[in-house]
């Protein structure tokens, strides 16, 4: 008998048992291999995956009917990635001609996190050569007939175009939602039309950015069974011994769900977690979300919405909506590597196309010369850490000190009550910004940027934007975009002598004079 045929035999036996399939599949503690210091599963994945073969055997029974659908919510860094692979590895392996749906909050996640991952998995699973894996799609290849009928897609999701998560005629249909707190209602909306065979899953992770929306709903109003993990601590609220999985709630809802802590798993970064109590605190909006696995106590804790983007990129801004209003350039320098600098230029509720290089920062003070004098903005602001020293200087030296402002986002903000520190400040300015009527081009780079921020209350009930080092850890690069566009807000700038005098020449139906004041 072939090895493949060896394998079909074998896979048959775990179609209702993904808890053994996970440790048959991979490569667990063996030597030479990159898994050789692995013992398995965390605990909490070894609590989801038999809680799903469990709902898997009552299917099976007839003991319980309709969909599975299972959420798990929790801190940042326990090993979502690595459970979702498994289910989509398991689900595709032992059915024939599944159909496979995997989406994301951003397209960024959707690519180098949740897509990535599975392609590591798959690359050290038994049967590795069975599939091909591309940047969209996850495909069995044995036979050419089936390469479009036994696969996984993967499908950034979007509320103009949700019929991508419509039923299906499928038997066994798989759709798994990453950070799926974020995911437009419309798109869990729709997906309930696939949900109508007994052979259907439902799988929802992520960390609890929002207290509303269909994630939550999950957790709270359609909530069937939700359980946590208890164990002994250290002061900090460190696991230090055995976890057991607790039943904390029941409820009449369809969803079965999960709460972790990111101090009780294995592979989340304690140093960082710490780190991330010691800033914030631990009953923070920040660690309530991104260690506890807790929705925030506020609505949201992401500032800047998909949707009030959206609103902005769609927004037809007028000169007679910015005419009089002082020009404003934020200049965010590159902090070397891979990332860009940016140029942003802002009037009033209007702005410009962002203008992005990577050149060293002499080369890039040239350049803000050059749009300087061609712009002829009445305020320029710098971030002046690390190589925006260097631009400063450059800037000071050749005359521009007059328009010429540094900053720094870690110093104290114009309103210390409010803000934790100026970077909070210059982006819950822009966010007001956006709500009063902000013009923003169709830019996913931006779009990306302005929505990954997190904002929440801490402990002194200041408004604390996350920390920049996590920021570019989840989005894979450096916000230059977002922050040259936030440095416009760094500080007020009053109507020019030059904007007046242009105020009064300007021709309208209405009393210019009194337009803006």
């Amino acid at each position: 008998m072939d090895q493949t045929s060896e394998l079909i035999k074998v896979y048959a036996k775990y179609i209702f048992n993904p808890f053994n399939f996970v440790y048959f599949q991979y490569p667990w503690g063996q030597k030479g291999t990159a898994m050789h210091e692995a013992d398995g599963p965390d605990y909490w994945q070894r609590s989801v995956l038999l809680k799903y073969e469990e709902e898997l055997l009552a299917r099976l029974d007839g003991t319980k009917t309709g969909a599975i659908r299972i959420a798990v919510r929790s801190g940042h860094g326990i090993g979502k990635g690595a459970l979702s692979s498994w289910l989509i590895d398991h689900f595709i392996t032992t059915r024939t001609n599944p159909q496979i749906v995997v989406t994301a909050n951003t397209k960024p996640q959707l690519e180098t996190k949740t897509w990535r991952e599975l392609a590591k998995w798959t690359g050290v699973s038994k049967n590795s050569y069975w599939f091909k894996h591309t940047a969209t799609a996850h495909y069995y290849v044995l036979d050419p007939a089936m390469e479009f009928t036994w696969r996984a897609n993967a499908i950034p999701w979007n509320k103009d175009r949700s019929e991508a998560f419509a039923g299906t005629h499928d038997r066994s249909v798989f759709l798994l939602m990453d950070e799926a707190s974020a995911i437009d209602k419309v798109i869990w909306e729709v997906s309930e039309g696939a949900m109508t065979t007994e052979q259907c899953v439902h799988f929802a992770l992520g960390n609890p950015t929002l207290a509303t929306g269909a994630f939550n709903d999950c957790f709270e109003s359609d909530c069937g069974e939700l359980f946590a993990f208890e164990g002994p601590t250290d002061i900090d609220g460190m696991l230090t011994g055995d976890p057991k999985c607790v039943k904390i709630k029941d409820g009449p809802g369809r969803w079965i769900c999960f709460e972790v802590d990111s101090r009780f798993a294995k592979m989340s970064n304690k140093d960082e977690v710490r780190g991330q109590i010691s800033r914030y605190g631990i009953d923070s909006d920040f660690c309530r979300v991104r260690v506890r696995g807790k929705p925030p106590r506020g609505s949201t804790l992401i500032l800047i919405s998909p949707y009030l983007y959206e609103e902005s990129s769609q927004r037809d801004v007028t000169e007679r909506d910015f005419y009089s209003e002082p020009k404003i350039m934020g200049v965010d320098p590159s902090e070397g590597g891979t990332d860009v600098a940016c140029i942003a230029r802002r009037q009033g509720l209007a702005t410009f196309p962002f203008k992005t290089f990577s050149t060293r920062p002499e080369r890039l003070a040239e350049v803000v010369i050059r749009e300087i004098e061609d712009w002829q903005p009445d305020a320029v602001f710098v971030d002046e850490t690390g190589a925006g020293n260097t631009v400063m200087y450059i800037l000071n030296q050749r005359g521009y000190s007059g328009i010429l402002y540094g900053v720094r986002g870690g110093n104290r903000s114009y309103e210390p009550q409010n803000y934790y520190n100026l970077r909070t400040e210059e982006y819950c300015l822009l966010k007001d910004w956006m709500e009063k009527g902000g013009g923003l081009p169709k830019d996913l780079e931006l779009k990306e940027e302005l929505c990954i921020h997190e904002c929440a209350l801490n402990l002194k009930d200041q408004y604390q934007l996350q920390d920049k080092r996590e920021v570019k850890k989840n989005l894979g690069r450096s916000p230059n975009k977002a922050d040259a566009l936030a440095l416009t807000f760094a500080g007020p700038v009053n109507t020019t002598e030059r904007m007046r005098g242009k105020v009064s020449s300007y021709k309208t139906d209405y009393d210019e004079l009194s337009y803006g004041q």
